[in-house]
């Protein structure tokens, strides 16, 4: 992957997420962490590898997450995926990450979605 060829997906990637969360950008390449900064309690990892190596990605989304309690997220550009298909990548996320969304979002059989913040049940 070229860094130029990184940066451009980067740039698009903040472009679809400033949909839902204005304050979205890529932060200069020199700084380390999340490829995408401003949306609150997320890493952002953007992969356009021509190799599929998950495993790596992930380990660097959460080595990168720390102990913040952030969500690391990877979002992989699969070969053929062009400039204009930002909601057609692949966001990967460890199971038990997904597993704790899918509960807080009420998706849990028998389970009532969690109460906003600040308001008791």
């Amino acid at each position: 992957m070229s860094r130029d060829r990184g940066r451009r997906y980067e740039r698009l990637l903040a472009d679809y997420l400033r949909r839902w969360w204005p304050s979205a950008e890529c932060p200069p390449p020199s700084r380390p962490g999340s490829d995408i900064v401003g949306v609150p309690g997320t890493v952002w990892e953007n992969k356009t590898a021509r190799e599929f190596r998950p495993g790596e990605f992930v380990a660097q989304a959460k080595k990168h997450a720390g102990e913040t309690g952030d969500i690391p997220v990877v979002i992989y550009w699969p070969v053929g995926s062009g400039e204009k298909s930002a909601a057609s990548t692949l966001a990967i996320v460890p199971t038990e990450i997904m597993v704790r969304l899918l509960i807080e979002a009420g998706y849990a059989p028998g389970q009532a979605p969690a109460a906003p913040a600040g308001v008791v049940p």
